[in-house]
Order: C-alpha cells, then sequence, then structure tokens
C-alpha cells in the first residue's frame, strides 16, 4: 500500500505537470510566435508534406506532415475565440482540406474560409514545448537545436557504454541506432521526442542501474512522458531499448531479473496506458467533447485490419529495415559465442530476446496503424536488432576475450 500511494502521488504530480506546463506556455506572448512562423514559411523548409532526404525510400521520408500540423496547433493555441482551457484540452487546428503545409500557409496569411479541427485525444506535449520555443525562434533554427541536442546525446550514450559495459554494447547500440536511420529522427518535431526519451532513459540505467526501486520509477515516469509528448510513432522505444541496456548490465548472481523485468515493464505500460486516460477524462469533463468516444472509435480503427491482413502489416515493416548491419554484427557475435562461450548470463540473454519480440507484437496489435504508417512505426525495430545481438552477446565470456587480447599482445 505503501509502494501504491507513492506511485498514485509520482501520477498525480506528473499530469498536473502536463496541464501547468501547458497552461503556463498558452499565456506566454503571441507576437514572437506569429513572427517565427512566418520567417519558418519564407525559409520553405514547410513547402511540402512528404519528402524524401538522401534516398526515394520509405524509410527517408520527412514527416513535414505532422511538424506542420504541430506548427499549425501552435499558431491556434494563440487564438483568442477559445479560452485558454479549451485550447490546452481540445487543441485546435486550421484546416484547408489539403496539404498540412499548405494549410498552415493558408492560415498564416489569413484565409478565412479554413474550417477548425480538434484534436483532443492526444496530450500534444511537443506541440506545448514548440509553444514555447516559437517565442525564442523560427523552427529552421529550431531544427538545427534538435540535431545538435540530440547528436550530444547520443555521443553521451555512446561514451557511458563503453566505460560501463564495454566497446561491444555501444557498437550495437550504433548498429541499431544505423538501422532505422536514426539522423532522421533528429530534425523532426514528430520523431525527435521518443528519441530523447529512450537516450535519457539508457543513460538513468548506466548510472543507476543498482538501484531497482529507482528503475522501476524510471520506467513509469518514462511510460507517462511517452504518452504525453508522442503521437504514437514510435512509443515502445522508451521502454525497449532502456530495458535491454538494465537487462544486461544486472550482475549474474541476481536471482529476480524475471521479477525486475516485469515489474518495470508493467510499470511503464501502466504509466503509458494511464496517463492516455486521464488526458481523455480531463477533457471530457471540462469540456464539451466525448473525448473517450473518440478515443474508443480510434483505437479500434488503429488496432483493426482491412485487406492487408496482421502478418502483411509485420512484414511491411521488417522490409524498410536495412537488415544488412544487424546481420554483419550478428555473424560477428555468434563468431565469439562458439569461442568464449559463457552459460552464467542466460537469463538476460533470454529476456533480451523476449523485449526483442515485443515490436513484432505491436505491429500484429496495432495493425492499421502498423500499415499505413509503415515507413516510421518500423524504427521500434531498434529493440528487435538490439535485443537480439545483446541475447547473443550476454553468452559471450567478454573477460575471457580480454585476457586472451592480452596474451597476443605480449607475444
Amino acid at each position: 500500500m505503501k509502494q501504491l500511494t507513492k506511485y498514485l502521488m509520482l501520477f498525480a504530480g506528473l499530469i498536473a505537470a502536463y496541464l501547468l506546463f501547458a497552461v503556463a506556455v498558452t499565456l506566454l506572448p503571441v507576437k514572437p510566435v506569429e513572427r517565427h512562423v512566418r520567417q519558418t514559411l519564407v525559409l520553405t523548409d514547410l513547402k511540402a508534406d512528404f519528402w524524401f532526404a538522401f534516398l526515394c525510400k520509405p524509410a527517408y521520408y520527412m514527416d513535414n506532415f505532422t511538424d506542420a500540423l504541430i506548427v499549425n496547433q501552435v499558431l491556434n493555441n494563440c487564438r483568442e475565440d477559445m479560452s485558454v482551457w479549451e485550447r490546452v484540452m481540445l487543441v485546435p487546428r486550421m484546416s484547408s482540406g489539403g496539404e498540412q503545409c499548405e494549410s498552415l500557409r493558408l492560415m498564416s496569411e489569413g484565409d478565412e474560409s479554413m474550417t477548425t479541427i480538434n484534436y483532443p485525444r492526444y496530450w500534444h506535449g511537443s506541440t506545448f514545448v514548440m509553444r514555447l520555443l516559437l517565442v525564442v525562434k523560427n523552427y529552421v533554427v529550431l531544427r538545427t537545436f534538435f540535431y545538435i541536442l540530440s547528436s550530444l546525446l547520443i555521443l553521451w550514450t555512446i561514451i557511458a557504454l563503453l566505460r560501463r559495459i564495454g566497446v561491444w554494447a555501444a557498437a550495437i547500440f550504433t548498429v541499431a541506432m544505423v538501422s532505422v536511420n536514426v539522423f532522421m529522427m533528429q530534425f523532426s518535431i514528430q520523431f525527435l521526442p521518443m528519441l530523447l526519451l529512450a537516450l535519457s532513459g539508457m543513460l538513468v540505467v548506466l548510472y543507476h542501474w543498482d538501484d531497482s526501486r529507482r528503475m522501476a520509477r524510471l520506467f513509469f515516469i518514462l511510460g507517462s512522458l511517452t504518452a504525453y509528448l508522442d503521437l504514437l510513432t514510435c512509443p515502445l522505444l522508451s521502454w525497449g531499448i532502456p530495458m535491454l541496456v538494465w537487462l544486461v548490465m544486472k550482475r549474474t548472481d541476481d536471482g529476480k531479473p524475471m521479477h525486475h523485468f516485469l515489474a518495470s515493464s508493467a510499470l511503464w505500460a501502466v504509466g503509458y496506458a494511464a496517463t492516455w486516460a486521464a488526458k481523455w477524462l480531463v477533457a471530457t469533463l471540462t469540456t464539451s467533447a466525448d473525448v473517450f468516444a473518440d478515443a474508443a472509435g480510434q483505437s479500434a480503427r488503429r488496432a483493426s485490419v482491412g485487406e492487408f491482413g496482421r502478418w502483411a502489416a509485420l512484414e511491411r515493416n521488417v522490409e524498410v529495415l536495412p537488415w544488412f548491419y544487424a546481420i554483419v554484427a550478428l555473424v560477428v557475435l555468434v563468431v565469439f559465442a562458439v569461442r568464449y562461450f559463457d552459460r552464467r548470463r542466460w537469463r538476460q540473454a533470454l529476456l533480451c530476446l523476449v523485449v526483442a519480440l515485443a515490436p513484432l507484437a505491436w505491429f500484429l496489435v496495432v495493425a492499421q496503424h502498423s500499415w499505413e504508417h509503415y515507413w516510421f512505426t518500423y524504427r521500434i525495430l531498434a529493440i528487435t536488432v538490439m535485443g537480439v545481438l545483446m541475447a547473443v552477446a550476454c553468452m559471450i565470456d567478454w573477460q575471457h576475450v580480454k585476457i586472451k587480447k592480452k596474451d597476443i599482445s605480449r607475444q
């Protein structure tokens, strides 16, 4: 009961923080935001909803559609015909019925033929963060800031993996990130939150992995923040990537890896689901919108299947990933595992495989969404790549490999 009370208080604090933050940024000055949005449109960074970066393949889509939608919502967060609370709960935007970039341009020009669309089932945390940032600079400058920030976090994470686990862990993480074109995520408001949550979660795990209670709270908070910031892009990243790092760092003499794994995973799921439900409840009770009905309808649609089938949704996502890097890394690790086999960490290896299977289950359950948005949902396969490679790495006696290297250098 004591732990339950603590988590209820933590959850209440998180929901209060989300609401207070949204209200606070809604009250910020309007003029700087309007000026910076106009600058963004002049610089034409948001002139088309979808365009390819580097190669004409789905994996290289830049999601200007959603980024323009978010900037559109930021502008409507400044409107005066709705109360502050309605703007926070309903998150309106203006639509011309066409592309989002075109709607944003027309709205900035004062087109009065556009219609208002409310989007209340999400928290839209990224919209409120952008509302704050667009007071300072335009979208193009902010994209550069996003890239620098995320690059520094990636570098910090790789160095921490090198120092606290080993070269092999840093290499596996790098392979997983390259496989899902992480550099595409670094530029987008739509994709960036999940990358930052996964990296931040990894860093907390790397420095506090031996405190099981702190880890449990971490996964609960990560689940809640995912529901607050993410627009159903690749939510499992904030659970799977930190979880894999925690599993490989746990001591072989720890008799409760399964207990800790199940408890922390359940807390992530509870934090995620409860935060969604809290938005639906608050918005339904305090506005005229029936957000529960909207959310129920959308949830059923996202989990449905059309003519394609659930297995086809899974295949479509798997086919986007460039498996070459992962296969090469797997072959190298298998050779090391055969030569320096260590069965003491079989529990960690098994749990890593369980985590690796989670994205495949997600594609099967959320079939319609995974089929329709495969060009970005495939990125949760970073968990699969990292999980499989770490499972094999757990079966290698790395200390023995180091000893052998020293012997060779002496000769």
